[in-house]
């Protein structure tokens, strides 16, 4: 929070004698506001993180932004590779496993839509990605939420890691990314509130 204290004001008059009976007023305003060195600015104070990282799994996933578009909502992420090798990751495989979302009153919505490039995966059908090593791939999940909701308290990303070999083990993975705005609906369709231009008839020319 930005601070202030120790505002100082001073003011000095001082009164020049010119000649026979002229004066002349000189008045300085000066309004200093002390501000702690250590305070940091409102706009980092509300700065929020956008991403998490699963060090254990060597994977960095980032919410792009989210777009409303009437009741659908879709949501970028950027799934990052951090190991020193190319390697496959399964994104959906179930229905059990597609991504979701909270809204702030603790309501969940189930991804009816998750693609990759142009794969498109529906209801929970296999869908992966190959992540080369440290480069962003886009994951695009699409959710059905009503338009009232303008907050997200989490944006939850599901995945699977393949077995390397056949004496591993595949390695299930869960990321949740806080504190999502998706804004407000747009109407799609004018209403009885919205201004509709007049239309206006041509004048019929009068008739001699």
């Amino acid at each position: 929070m930005l601070r202030t204290k120790n505002i100082v004001q001073v003011i000095a008059l001082s009164t020049v004698m010119f000649g026979a009976g002229v004066s002349v007023a000189t008045v300085a305003l000066s309004y200093l506001p002390m501000v702690n060195a250590s305070s940091t600015s409102i706009a980092q104070g509300i700065k929020q993180s956008k991403e998490e990282v699963d060090e254990d799994n060597d994977l960095k996933f980032r919410v792009q932004g989210c777009k409303r578009v009437g009741k659908n909502v879709a949501c970028d992420v950027l799934a990052t590779n951090l190991k020193k090798e190319n390697r496959k990751l399964w994104i959906s495989w179930s229905t059990q496993t597609r991504g979701r979302v909270i809204d702030t009153n603790g309501n969940q919505y189930i991804a009816k839509q998750t693609q990759i490039g142009q794969s498109i995966s529906k209801d929970g059908e296999p869908l992966a990605a190959n992540l080369i090593e440290g480069v962003p791939t886009k994951i695009i999940y699409t959710f059905e939420i009503p338009r009232e909701v303008t907050n997200l308290a989490v944006v939850e990303v599901n995945y699977n890691i393949p077995a390397a070999n056949a004496s591993a083990n595949s390695i299930d993975g869960k990321v949740a990314i806080r504190d999502i705005n998706i804004g407000a609906a747009q109407a799609s369709n004018p209403t009885k509130n919205d201004c509709i231009p007049a239309q206006t008839n041509p004048k019929k020319p009068r008739q001699r």
